[in-house]
């Protein structure tokens, strides 16, 4: 491909930038003018003008780092010269940036480059950090926000064309704009925020996507599973949990991570990535992770894909530099693993409500709003169940694949814990019914108590009359209204005794259930 590069790049660091590809001399284009981004980064603007700068023949590896350097969240190739094939840099936005040109752009490609040449398990990639749980606020869309916006489009296409459930093609998703992830040596890896709400339930999942990530893919991943990732958005440091509060998302579920690799990794880098770890204190040896690599989910021969418990690997030694199409194609891929995580923050949210609720109605059963609780955490298990009906996709390959995936992500672990609380609620139920019961007869019988003892008042001051031949009426009256005060007294007060070691014994009973 014949890109046309000028502004900060000089013939010294063309060569730099792109050591394989040939420099085919000086060139002049009319009809355009030279810009700046906010990065530093030239891009053209199609009006009066003249602008000079160099030709190369770039292509693979030279054109990934190119556009690596450029930036691909804010510019993007176009034609400038379609008779001849030549390309050149443009912004994605109607608006045009006019920033002036950075004078450290020649340290900056250097260190770039340095990076990049450091980096030797995984050069090629992008990168998608998923994070489940519960959307308690509706988030403000980003204007600037086009990569999200194309992303967040092309999930939804696939998600219309592939399910066959109004349930799960009811979603808004939202493009909340630019993030940045801080790297180890304290440069910035730009990435694009996104989070996809299913109505229904309020259930979503948050997106980090990393396009064409410049620094070690194994670095990023070890810090996001370890909980350490530093992040940057709006001008804000944040981690992923408080990035998470900021917009309003209540984490359920575990976090995990899709990698999309247009190289080949050898197999101690593969393992390393698949279980998040940079430099591990030595050379995996367990079957466990060996098996994982011997064992190929892809049901096609385009690419290979292996997955563990946090992240699943898609490999291809095809590199496609085109960033809207590697987007459409990952898209394919995300829409499934989307209902996984839904399903993994839906039982994860109804596990943490129900162990919540049974201690609340083990301290009061008779509270008013029990049965609407009962009635909603039934909704839960049924919206879980929901999640996990894999014949809701069209075609059997991607059956076979959210399959497959959802056992290598561990979904298996999360149906054992959606029957624990199918278990726990039907006792609940039971309890509640029970206890409710039990509740109405003790009142009953309190009630008959009061009633009889209140009855016993006149008895009482007729008895006292007549031993006293009615001469203090005033006094028997209050001396039967004490007796039976003290009456009362006595009897709620053995009450209580007997309320207070029941709910000790009812305490130990649930501590022993939750335990099981």
């Amino acid at each position: 491909m014949k890109i046309f590069l000028f502004g900060e790049l000089t013939t010294n660091n063309i060569s730099k930038l792109c050591p394989q590809s040939k420099l085919l001399g000086k060139f002049t284009i009319h009809g355009y003018k030279a810009y700046y981004n906010q990065d530093g980064k030239s891009f053209l603007k199609q009006e009066s003008g003249t602008e000079a700068g160099f030709l190369i023949d770039c292509d693979g590896v030279d054109l990934w780092r190119l556009d690596q350097w450029k930036n691909v969240l804010s510019l993007k190739k176009g034609v400038i010269n379609e008779r001849e094939g030549i390309f050149s840099y443009f912004s994605i936005y109607n608006y045009i940036e006019n920033h002036p040109s950075n004078p450290s752009n020649e340290d900056d490609i250097s260190d770039f480059v340095a990076r990049f040449e450091s980096n030797k398990s995984l050069r090629m990639a992008d990168l998608h950090l998923l994070v489940p749980g519960y959307c308690q606020t509706k988030p403000q869309i980003d204007g600037q926000a086009y990569l999200g916006e194309i992303l967040s489009n092309s999930i939804q296409l696939s998600n219309d064309r592939e399910f066959n459930s109004d349930f799960l093609k009811n979603c808004e998703r939202y493009a909340l704009g630019r993030i940045d992830i801080k790297n180890y040596d304290g440069s910035h890896q730009p990435a694009i925020l996104t989070l996809m709400c299913h109505n229904e339930t309020r259930l979503c999942v948050m997106d980090i996507y990393i396009p064409a990530i410049s620094t070690s893919a194994h670095k990023v991943l070890e810090s996001y599973c370890g909980g350490i990732l530093v992040l940057q958005y709006k001008g804000i440091e944040f981690n992923i949990e408080s990035l998470c509060s900021h917009i309003g998302v209540a984490q359920y579920g575990g976090r995990r991570s899709m990698v999309f690799s247009y190289e080949k990794l050898e197999e101690e880098s593969m393992l390393n990535l698949l279980v998040n770890e940079d430099v591990p204190m030595g050379k995996i040896m367990g079957t466990h992770f060996k098996n994982i690599i011997s064992n190929n989910l892809a049901q096609y021969d385009t690419a290979e894909v292996y997955a563990t418990e946090v992240t699943m690997l898609e490999m291809t030694d095809k590199i496609e530099n085109d960033i809207f199409v590697r987007m459409q194609a990952q898209a394919v891929e995300i829409f499934f693993v989307e209902m996984l995580l839904l399903q993994d923050a839906a039982v994860s949210k109804m596990y943490d409500r129900v162990k919540k609720e049974i201690a609340l109605e083990r301290e009061n059963p008779l509270r008013k709003n029990a049965s609407a609780v009962i009635s909603e955490l039934i909704d839960e298990a049924t919206y879980a169940t929901m999640f996990t009906d894999y014949k809701q996709f069209y075609y059997p390959t991607v059956r076979v694949s959210a399959d497959k995936v959802a056992k290598a992500f561990g979904i298996d672990d999360i149906q054992q814990k959606y029957a624990n609380n199918r278990v726990l609620l039907e006792q609940m139920i039971k309890d509640h019914d029970a206890e409710i019961s039990k509740k109405e007869n003790k009142i009953k019988n309190s009630l008959l108590v009061i009633i009889t003892l209140l009855s016993a008042t006149k008895t009482i001051c007729e008895a006292f009359n007549a031993i006293t031949k009615s001469i203090y009426l005033s006094i028997s009256y209050y001396v039967a209204m004490a007796i039976v005060i003290l009456g009362v007294f006595v009897y709620f007060g053995v009450r209580k005794l007997t309320r207070i070691r029941a709910t000790k014994k009812a305490q130990a009973k649930l501590r022993d259930r939750t335990r099981e």
